[in-house]
């Protein structure tokens, strides 16, 4: 068989993302258009080495442009300084919450769910008349009544929406969050952490989606323009059927998507960059996934679960797929299992080949083979471009022949 230059080997590439080559005191080296099949054992948070030269402030800390930050806004007790953040200048935020004008009441003693009284109803003109001039209709003096000692009724809370706030110099509990059931987000007035938009809970920029609430009522959400970053576990959980992500939106954290049960399609556009560790697993109901021309990362996992996903797109030449030990992306969905096509792709990375063996020759489509696709129980020679890479050489089956043309 012909000896071709060997792949960087699996263990180094998994190593990369554990210690970047900047570590060394070297510049972290990723070669463009070249896919890598990265194993991967536990699970990262962030997209780490993978990503080198991205914008990561996104996932941890709120983003701070000293350019937007002027003079004239560290002068206003009202706006955040630099080393605060800053807000969005073209994103539209929900509207602060007073909790000093009594307007907003606790409910039971979780501690952060409220509601919102509505504004009491306007007094009648003549009763108004009334209690200015202290005389009845007829002219005469109204009588003194004894002074009321009963408390007031409590308010009639049933049908008004719960509001979970985030009260001012407190910081997130996103497992207290989860737990409880309410229907929106708000932040309260001053608060210089987070921000609420369209009821999900922002960073103070309004620029990353931290939490978007599990109990909500709504079936439909469309991520607010502006947002770049989707948060670990922003969705999880949620009720959700259909969800739209902005045109803008960049980066969709781990577990983002996960176990939204109802959940069933969703199209990450062209400016989508990472997708991370099981960003859709256990979404059940999912039918469609379509990812866009920018992606570079798909995260381990990232289907698991989806006993109902029928058609994956991938618009992107993906040079880094990570993956567990062994694992195949998107085997255990239908789309892999059921299909049809003599080779099935994920942009360019062939991950399936269903034909009949013997010789083979390669799609004009396919750039990146992985080691696991053929075998010479079927296959015994494969004809294909000298663009083609051939995945883990190392690993690849001797008896396969390989010509290229």
């Amino acid at each position: 068989m012909k000896k071709i230059n060997a792949r960087i080997p699996l263990y180094l590439a998994a190593l990369s993302l554990v210690f970047p080559l900047a570590a060394c005191g070297g510049d972290a080296a990723e070669t463009e258009g070249e896919l890598q099949i990265v194993t991967q054992a536990p699970l990262v948070t962030t997209p780490g080495a993978a990503m080198e030269g991205y914008d990561l402030d996104l996932f941890s800390e709120h983003k701070t442009d000293d350019a937007i930050v002027t003079a004239e806004t560290e002068a206003d007790p009202e706006k955040p300084t630099a080393n605060e953040g800053y807000k969005n200048p073209k994103a539209d935020f929900d509207d602060p919450v007073d909790l000093s004008g009594g307007r907003f009441i606790p409910v039971g003693d979780s501690g952060i769910l409220y509601v919102e009284l509505p504004e009491p109803p306007e007094t009648a003109a003549e009763e108004t008349e009334k209690e200015k001039s202290g005389k009845d209709k007829s002219g005469k003096k109204a009588e003194t009544t004894a002074e009321t000692t009963a408390e007031p009724a409590e308010p009639d809370i049933t049908g008004l929406p719960v509001y979970a706030v985030i009260k001012k110099g407190e910081t997130f509990d996103r497992y207290r969050c989860s737990t409880l059931e309410f229907d929106a987000f708000r932040v309260e007035k001053g608060h210089r952490q987070y921000s609420a938009r369209a009821g999900a809970l922002y960073d103070y920029s309004g620029e990353t989606l931290i939490m978007f609430p599990r109990s909500s009522i709504a079936d439909v959400f469309e991520i607010p323009a502006f947002t770049l970053a989707i948060d670990e576990s922003a969705f999880e959980g949620a009720r959700l059927v259909e969800i739209y992500p902005d045109a803008e939106l960049k980066y969709v954290s781990n577990r983002a998507f996960a176990g939204c049960a109802a959940l069933t399609k969703i199209t990450l556009g062209d400016s989508v960059e990472f997708v991370g560790d099981e960003a859709f697993s256990g979404c059940t109901a999912l039918t469609s996934l379509v990812i866009g021309a920018s992606c570079r990362v798909i995260g381990a996992g990232v289907a698991d679960g989806c006993a109902s996903l029928a058609y994956v797109r991938v618009n992107a030449d993906i040079f880094t797929i990570k993956t567990r030990e062994g694992e195949i992306p998107f085997s255990d969905t239908p789309w892999y299992t059921e299909t049809d096509r003599e080779f099935l792709t994920l942009g360019a990375l062939l991950i399936k080949y269903t034909g009949r063996g013997g010789e083979v020759i390669i799609d004009f489509s396919v750039k990146y083979i992985p080691e696991y696709v053929f075998s010479s129980d079927k296959v015994t020679k494969l004809v294909m471009s000298r663009d083609v890479a051939l995945l883990n050489y190392h690993l690849w089956d001797e008896n396969i022949t390989i010509q290229y043309t």
